[in-house]
């Protein structure tokens, strides 16, 4: 999403300090509970409404908590099916592209949990991937001048290989896409990726430049080819792909004014650190999202450098973590959501948690938990017109019901695990 450039902030935030725990990843049983009679809630308000402007629609958010609730609550299955089953009275005829947020990727990682709770979508899914190989296999995409849906994770082939690739998916579906990016990545100082003139003039500040985030930028690029080595292409080609991105963004990290190591939005060509320091650290840009992008890297090329490199970026957002400064004061799809929002901080939170083992993100998960459950009310209302996953209830619900216990599969989604 459109980020503004660094900026100095007129008063010195007040830092929140991570206390140690020995309990890694594990969310408190009455939490858990809270949680759980959440997303029933929610769930029971979507199953038993219906209201077409809702922006799910294609989008995987109702169909991944629901699942996700089930895991936790079996006696649930009444009010899961008739969510489910809304959203699919409602998804409408044509797609908006291969996307994982409303395209066909996304479409194929909802029918992939909507499996989990009963066979019958088996048919549908398939013909989805079948559907989903002819429309990459037709992309035009470009390889100079670009826009986002030219190569980035939100709307295009990145996007397509993160939420759509699975072991059960022919590694053919997302060739085409695969090739595209390796094309791009094999020009010289990633040229290819310098953003065109008819790039979003919400985020011109792209333009002529790389972008270094992981929802348009390299980092999703990245993230592309570890989903790529997992389940789908793990060929020298694409681990040489990954250590050339790996690399790049090795190189682009800066320490701001508050001592976060983190990434500036675009590439600095060379040029210096900026100064002060930017607010927009989350899932979608910067700190904590580059951090595991390249902690989940160095798992696959074992390389311990980037491994300490990525683990000093998360330790330093924990120790500096304040409500004030990384979440904006703004309506809940803002706010609490998984893009720049709680739920996506806490997301990676948990995360590292869990496969980082790293007591300072378990303790900023337990805080963002209490976070957004403060919040159940703006949930709740915003789970009426935006059960979405990406800015909607369906994420937020979908995060907290992981980090209590649920299956943890579909994180692929957003590139975590």
């Amino acid at each position: 999403m459109p980020v503004s450039q660094p900026t100095r902030l007129p008063h010195e935030p007040e830092i929140t300090k991570p206390m140690s725990s020995s309990i890694i990843g594990q969310t408190c049983s009455s939490q858990r509970s809270q949680v759980i009679a959440l997303a029933e809630d929610v769930l029971e308000l979507y199953g038993t409404t219906s209201d077409s402007s809702n922006t799910a629609r294609h989008d995987a958010g109702p169909v991944i908590a629901a699942a996700l609730l089930l895991d936790l609550s079996p006696s649930s299955r009444p009010l899961v099916e008739r969510a489910i089953g809304r959203w699919l009275s409602e998804c409408p005829d044509e797609f908006a592209g291969i996307g994982p947020f409303g395209g066909l990727s996304g479409f194929i990682a909802a029918l992939r949990c909507a499996r989990r709770v009963s066979a019958k979508f088996e048919p549908l899914y398939r013909d989805v991937c079948d559907k989903t190989r002819a429309a990459l296999e037709e992309s035009a995409w470009k390889m100079s001048d670009v826009v986002w849906r030219d190569y980035d994770y939100f709307t295009g082939p990145s996007g397509a290989i993160i939420a759509g690739a699975d072991t059960d998916t022919p590694r053919e579906v997302f060739q085409p896409a695969l090739d595209h990016l390796f094309a791009m990545c094999a020009t010289p100082e990633f040229e290819a990726f310098r953003g065109g003139n008819e790039i979003d003039p919400r985020s011109a500040f792209n333009i002529g430049r790389i972008n270094a985030g992981l929802g348009h930028g390299l980092a999703g690029v990245a993230a592309a080819m570890v989903r790529a080595i997992r389940v789908l292409d793990n060929t020298d080609e694409t681990r040489q792909t990954l250590r050339k991105l790996s690399d790049w963004l090795m190189d682009e990290v800066i320490t701001d004014d508050l001592g976060l190591v983190t990434w500036p939005p675009v590439g600095r060509d060379g040029g210096p650190s900026p100064s002060g320091y930017n607010r927009r650290q989350a899932w979608c840009y910067g700190a904590p999202g580059n951090a595991w992008v390249l902690y989940d890297a160095s798992t696959i090329l074992n390389d311990d450098s980037m491994r300490a490199l990525s683990q000093a970026s998360m330790q330093s957002f924990c120790d500096r973590f304040d409500h004030k400064l990384y979440i904006d004061d703004a309506a809940a799809d803002e706010s609490l959501s998984i893009c720049h929002g709680a739920a996506g901080t806490l997301a990676l939170a948990d995360t590292f948690a869990r496969h980082a083992d790293m007591p300072a993100a378990d303790t900023l998960r337990k805080d963002l938990t209490t976070y957004l459950l403060e919040h159940r009310a703006e949930v709740l209302d915003l789970a009426a017109s935006n059960m979405s996953l990406l800015s909607g209830a369906g994420g937020i619900l979908s995060v907290l019901l992981t980090s209590a216990g649920a299956d943890r599969n579909w994180l692929s989604h957003l590139t975590l695990r």
